[in-house]
């Protein structure tokens, strides 16, 4: 969990507030094609005060199902939109090829999802901003690199070190969730949004 670790220090940074992740197991499509789970558990740990407890938690259920969690810290045990401590970093989820020299001309890093391409695109920022801006920056993100509707400060993305399940409904094999640090991640604002 090295690289879970990684990731949520790049994160977090010297922030402390509430770690908010899930896990989903027992993974299906609904007839539309979009992909769930029949069973679905959350978490809450302060930190950086728990963070083996929640490190633990993680690792033991990385095994058996897909694990999520929100970049950002929460000020309260759950997440909700707004209701992180700081917005110092943007995100987007790349459900197509991820371009990684765009990423890397504005500064970011790539979680890939397990999904051949797919990604999970983060840019830090140099400070925290307002709800509103991050929105826009994050929806700016997407526009971008073509990514999908995930704007928010509450929203769940895959934890690197751990596992993709989706190919599993299909009789194959879960795919590893890979951390790939950006040459300078934290240059500065981006450019090019």
């Amino acid at each position: 969990m090295n690289e879970a670790r990684q990731f949520l220090e790049t994160c977090f940074g010297d922030a402390e507030g509430w770690l908010c992740g899930a896990v989903g197991s027992d993974p299906f499509r609904h007839p539309g094609g979009m992909y769930d789970h029949h069973e679905w558990n959350e978490v809450a740990v302060r930190w950086p005060r728990d963070v083996d407890r929640a490190a633990d938690w993680f690792a033991e259920r990385a095994p058996v199902g897909d694990v999520y969690v929100c970049p950002y810290l929460m000020r309260v045990p759950w997440r909700e939109k707004g209701g992180s401590v700081r917005r110092a970093l943007i995100h987007a989820d790349v459900d197509i090829d991820v371009d990684e020299e765009k990423v890397a001309r504005l500064g970011g890093f790539i979680v890939w999802s397990g999904t051949g391409g797919h990604g999970h695109v983060y840019v830090p920022l140099p400070s925290s901003v307002s709800v509103t801006r991050h929105e826009a920056l994050c929806r700016r993100l997407a526009v971008t690199l073509d990514g999908d509707a995930k704007y928010t400060d509450k929203d769940l993305m895959r934890l690197p070190g751990t596992w993709n399940y989706k190919s599993i409904i299909d009789g194959g094999e879960p795919s590893p969730v890979v951390l790939q640090m950006g040459r300078d991640h934290a240059a500065g604002w981006p450019r090019g949004l």
